[in-house]
């Protein structure tokens, strides 16, 4: 499951520097965000993301089992990276079901923390 939570995020992460706004809105089915609310939270940060080093995805993405659910699911947290900062303030909030042999994917938030 780990695999297919890191691989996923890797998914949105790339989208998100890309500008692929829309690719994200189908993969996580706009449940929480459209691809307009996408866009916004990121020009409201206003930096340049870029798709962070392959260590960052070991280190710093936080995987959090969410109790009492009836299929497993996972918060996970995950800082962006910006081309003038680095590792930046914003963060990435998903949330991952695992359901009749599915990984189903919720963008739940970006926001500064």
């Amino acid at each position: 499951m780990d695999e297919l939570i890191v691989e996923s995020t890797k998914y949105v992460v790339k989208c998100l520097v890309n500008e692929d706004y829309e690719a994200i809105e189908i993969f996580t089915q706009g449940i929480r965000a459209t691809k307009d609310d996408i866009r916004q939270m990121i020009q409201d940060y206003g930096k340049t993301l870029i798709f962070p080093p392959k260590e960052a995805f070991e280190e710093d993405l936080n995987i959090i089992a969410v109790e009492n659910s009836d299929m497993p699911k996972y918060s996970v947290y995950f800082h962006l990276w910006t081309k003038e900062e680095g590792m930046s303030d914003l963060s990435l909030e998903l949330t991952v079901i695992f359901e009749d042999n599915e990984c189903k994917v919720e963008l739940d938030d970006i926001h500064v923390l």
